[in-house]
C-alpha cells in the first residue's frame, strides 16, 4: 500500500519478500509490514505507530473545532472579498473571473457552498482545516520518505500541529492554510519523482505535482514561484539527459496549466497575459504605500509590473527586500525561540543530507525559502510563510536524527529519542500558547447586534449601516456585511452629511462604533451627542457606551397597527407595531401632539393578565430617556421604542398595554372617550394573547 514510499534499498527488499533494511527501526518498516509477511512483532509495531498517527490528526481536529464552535463570526475581512468575488462570478464574462488580489478558485467554493445553503464560514473554515490536514499528511510522508521511519514521521506531526501560526490558520477562515497546505502536497509529489527507479510512476508524480500546484494557484496567486523550482528540479534530477530533461519538466508544467487554465485563460482574454495579478502592486505598496490602503492602494494601477516597480528606485528596492528576507532568520517568530534556531540548522543541514538525492535538497532549499524571497518584495508576514513552516518541521526533525544518530545506541531507540525530544519540545516551548490560544474569548459582539437588530425588525441585512467592519449578518449562509459608511464618509462633520450620502438611501438601520470597540474604521465621535438628538432623523434604539444603534426615521410611517388614542394631556399614540423574532420581541409606539406640552411623561410599557395583575414592566422616558415630551414638537411624529426580549407573548391569555403618567407626580393621562367607546381610563390596550 506504502511501498512507493520506501527507499530504494527497502523498495527490492519488498518486492522480493523479504525484510527490509536492517539499519532502519523497527516502525519504519511498517511500510513492508502492511505490504508483505512480516513477524508479528513488526506488524504490531506498524500498528500502533499508526495508531498514535492517527491519535496525532484527531487531536487536531478536536483542537480545531474546539476552538471554532464557539466562534461564530467572521473574524477575517478578507472573507467577505471572497464571498464578493464568487457571486460574481460569471462564466459567460471574462472580466468576472479575474481579480487581482485573489484567483477565482476559493471564491467558487464559496460560492457552490452559499448556493447549496451551508453556512460559509464553517465551510470556510472546513476548508481551513482541511489544508491544515493537508500538509500534515505531506510532512508525514517527506520525512517518512528520507528518514525511512514512521516514529519520526511522527515526530513531525506532532511538532507541526502544536505550531502556533499553523494551528491558527488552520482555526481561520481564509485562503492561507489552503494553498499551503496544497503548495506543501505539490513539493511532497515532487519529491517522489524519481526516473532512474520507476519511470513511469515518477512521471505521474511530476505530472500530480504540477497539478496540484495548480490547485494552490487557484487559492493564491503566490503559488507560482514553486513552478520554478520544480523545473530545477526535474532539469538538476534527470543530469546529462537533457532531452528526457525537457520532456520531464514539461509535466509538471502540463499539470500545473491543465489546474489552472479556469484563471489563465481568461487571464489571457482580459489582460493579454496569463498570470495577471496585484502581486507587483503590492510590492509597490510594500515599498511606498506606508500601510494606507485607504489613501494610497490606488495611487498606482493594477497593471503595473514588478520590473516597473524596480526601476522606480532599484537601491530602495533591494534594501527593502534585504531587510524583510533577512527578518525571516533573525527577527520573524514563527517559532518559539529554541526551535528557531533548530530551524535554521535543520535548513543548513539539508544542503548535506545524502539521504536526499542532490535534486532533492535543492527542492526542499528551494521551496523553504522561494516563500520567503517572493514576499520579501512587499512585506513579510506569517500568513505567507505556511509552507515554509512545513518544510521547517521537515528539517528539524531530518537534523535531529542525524543528531540522533550518532548515539552508540539501536536505530529503534534514536528514533524513539528523537520523538521524546519533539515531546519534550512541545511541552515546555509550545502548550502553553496553545492553551491561550484556546482559552481566548471570541468575539461575540456580531452577533449580539444581528439578534438585537432581528428583534427590532431588520428584515435585510443590506439595510443596515454601520463603521465597524466585522459586523454582519450572522444567520445567513452568506455572512452578508452590513453596508460599511467609513467607505463613503469616514469622518462626518454632522448627522445630515453622513445622511446626505447617496448609499443612505438603502439605509434604514445605523450602528456606530465609538472607537471603544476592536473592529472601528473612521471617526465619528464627533457626532455621538448630534446622533442621540437629531430627533427628525433617528430613532435610538440602543445607546450603549461602547456603541449606539439607530432606527433611521422612515419619511413614510407604514407597517403600523393603528390606534389612534387622544389621552387628556394632549398626546395622541397614532399606532404601533409590535415585532417578533425567534421569541423575542420589540414595540415601537408612533406618538404626536398638537400643543407644546409643559410636563415631562413618562411611558409604561407592560404585559398584564386579563384581571389586571402584572407580568412585566418597563417604565421610560421616551426614545430612551434622550426626548422628554415636553421637548416634542408639536404636529411631529416621535417614534419610540422598546425591547421586551422574551415578555411577549405571555405563557397565559394576557394584554399588551401602554400607560403615559407625570413624571414627577405620578398621576396618569386619561384617555379621551371616542364614539361609541365605554371604556375610559390610562391604560391603552394594544395587543391580546390568547393560548
Amino acid at each position: 500500500m506504502l511501498s512507493f514510499l520506501a527507499p530504494p534499498g527497502v523498495q527490492s527488499g519488498l518486492r522480493s519478500g523479504g525484510s527490509a533494511s536492517q539499519d532502519a527501526d523497527g516502525p519504519t518498516e511498517a511500510i513492508g509490514a502492511l505490504n508483505v509477511g512480516q513477524t508479528g512483532r513488526e506488524r504490531a509495531r506498524a500498528a500502533i505507530t499508526f495508531l498514535f498517527c492517527a491519535a496525532v490528526l484527531v487531536s487536531y481536529t478536536t483542537l480545531v473545532a474546539r476552538y471554532l464552535t464557539p466562534r461564530a463570526a467572521v473574524e477575517n475581512l478578507d472573507f467577505w472579498y471572497h464571498i464578493d468575488l464568487g457571486l460574481r462570478l460569471s462564466w459567460l464574462d471574462a472580466r468576472t473571473l479575474v481579480d487581482g488580489m485573489y484567483p477565482l478558485g476559493y471564491p467558487f467554493l464559496l460560492r457552490v457552498a452559499i448556493e447549496n445553503g451551508a453556512d460559509a464560514l464553517r465551510f470556510g473554515q472546513f476548508l481551513s482545516w482541511t489544508g491544515g490536514l493537508l500538509a500534515l499528511i505531506s510532512v508525514f510522508i517527506i520525512i517518512l520518505r528520507v528518514a525511512r521511519s514512521l516514529t519520526l514521521a511522527l515526530a513531525g506531526v506532532l511538532l507541526l500541529v502544536t505550531n502556533m501560526h499553523f494551528l491558527g490558520y488552520a482555526a481561520y477562515e481564509g485562503t492561507d492554510i489552503l494553498a499551503a497546505g496544497l503548495q506543501a502536497l505539490s513539493v511532497c509529489l515532487m519529491l517522489l519523482f524519481e526516473p532512474d527507479r520507476k519511470p513511469v510512476a515518477s512521471r505521474r508524480f511530476a505530472f500530480a505535482g504540477g497539478f496540484v500546484l495548480g490547485l494552490a494557484y487557484l487559492v493564491r496567486y503566490t503559488s507560482l514561484p514553486l513552478l520554478v523550482c520544480f523545473l530545477l528540479y526535474v532539469l538538476v534530477r534527470r543530469g546529462k539527459s537533457f532531452r528526457c530533461a525537457l520532456g520531464d519538466a514539461a509535466l509538471p508544467v502540463v499539470g500545473f496549466v491543465l489546474a489552472a487554465a479556469p484563471q489563465i485563460v481568461p487571464s489571457i482574454a482580459v489582460y493579454h497575459q496569463p498570470f495577471f495579478s496585484t502581486q507587483a502592486k503590492n510590492v509597490w505598496f510594500g515599498l511606498y504605500g506606508q500601510g494606507d490602503w485607504v489613501t494610497n492602494w490606488g495611487k498606482m494601477p493594477d497593471t503595473i509590473s514588478l520590473l516597473q516597480v524596480i526601476s522606480l528606485d532599484p537601491g530602495r528596492f533591494v534594501e527593502h527586500w534585504w531587510g524583510q528576507f533577512s527578518s525571516a532568520f533573525a527577527s520573524l517568530p514563527l517559532w518559539p525561540p529554541l526551535l528557531h534556531y533548530f530551524w535554521l540548522l535543520g535548513s543548513l543541514a539539508l544542503i548535506f543530507d545524502r539521504r536526499l538525492h542532490p535534486a532533492g535538497r535543492l527542492l526542499m532549499v528551494l521551496a523553504l525559502l522561494a516563500p520567503i524571497a517572493a514576499t520579501s518584495m512587499a512585506w513579510l508576514t506569517p500568513r505567507f510563510l505556511l509552507v515554509s513552516v512545513a518544510l521547517q518541521t521537515v528539517a528539524m526533525v531530518l537534523v535531529a536524527d542525524r543528531i540522533a544518530s550518532l548515539l552508540p545506541v539501536r536505530r529503534a531507540v534514536q528514533t524513539v529519542l528523537v520523538l521524546a525530544a519533539v515531546a519534550a519540545a512541545v511541552g515546555t516551548l509550545q502548550v502553553n500558547s496553545l492553551a491561550r490560544w484556546l482559552d481566548s474569548p471570541p468575539r461575540t459582539d456580531p452577533g449580539q447586534v444581528n439578534e438585537f437588530l432581528r428583534i427590532a425588525g431588520m428584515a435585510d441585512p443590506r439595510t443596515v449601516a454601520t463603521n465597524d467592519a466585522y459586523l454582519h449578518a450572522t444567520d445567513v449562509p452568506g455572512r452578508t456585511r452590513y453596508d460599511q459608511v467609513y467607505a463613503v464618509a469616514a469622518s462626518p462633520k454632522s448627522v445630515d452629511e453622513l445622511l446626505a450620502q447617496p448609499a443612505a438611501s438603502n439605509w434604514r438601520y445605523l450602528v456606530l462604533n465609538y472607537g471603544n470597540r476592536f473592529g472601528a474604521f473612521g471617526s465619528y465621535s464627533g457626532i455621538r451627542d448630534a446622533a442621540s438628538q437629531a430627533k427628525s432623523r433617528l430613532v435610538p434604539l440602543s445607546l450603549e457606551e461602547a456603541a449606539t444603534i439607530f432606527l433611521i426615521k422612515p419619511p413614510i410611517l407604514d407597517e403600523l397597527t393603528r390606534d389612534d388614542v387622544v389621552l387628556d394631556n394632549g398626546m395622541k399614540l397614532i399606532g404601533h407595531r409590535l415585532q417578533q423574532w425567534k421569541g423575542a420581541s420589540s414595540l415601537y409606539l408612533f406618538w404626536q401632539t398638537d400643543k407644546k406640552l409643559d410636563r415631562s411623561y413618562k411611558v409604561s410599557v407592560r404585559t398584564m393578565r386579563r384581571d389586571g395583575t402584572m407580568l412585566f414592566q418597563i417604565d421610560n422616558v421616551p426614545q430612551l430617556w434622550t426626548y422628554p415630551t415636553n421637548r416634542w414638537v408639536p404636529n411631529d411624529t416621535v417614534v419610540d421604542f422598546y425591547y421586551l426580549g422574551a415578555n411577549v407573548p405571555c405563557q397565559e391569555d394576557c394584554q399588551l398595554a401602554v400607560v403615559a403618567y407625570d413624571e414627577q407626580t405620578g398621576k396618569p393621562a386619561e384617555r379621551q372617550v371616542q364614539a361609541g367607546e365605554k371604556q375610559v381610563g390610562p391604560v391603552v390596550i394594544l395587543e391580546q394573547f390568547y393560548r
